[in-house]
């Protein structure tokens, strides 16, 4: 069996003000494994905020929907 369990959801994403609680806190020498514990995330979750090194989350991925030049000018507001 596993020591340790994950309790955060797969699909959970990391906010801007967990990923600044991070960031410090690892580099006073705390391991990601506690890191993960503190803020309720994934291990993986901490090793990939400290990789990139950066508060910010990327943008989302995928494409926007844009309206064509047709629509643009039949849309009222």
């Amino acid at each position: 069996m596993y020591k340790y369990h994950c309790t955060t959801p797969a699909n959970k994403q990391l906010s801007r003000d967990e990923r600044i609680k991070i960031l410090p806190l690892r580099k006073e020498g705390n391991t990601s494994m506690r890191l993960s514990r503190h803020v309720g995330c994934t291990k993986r979750q901490v090793q990939h905020v400290c990789n990139i090194d950066k508060a910010t989350p990327r943008k989302g991925r995928g494409s926007h929907l844009k309206l064509s030049e047709n629509r643009v000018t039949g849309v009222t507001v």
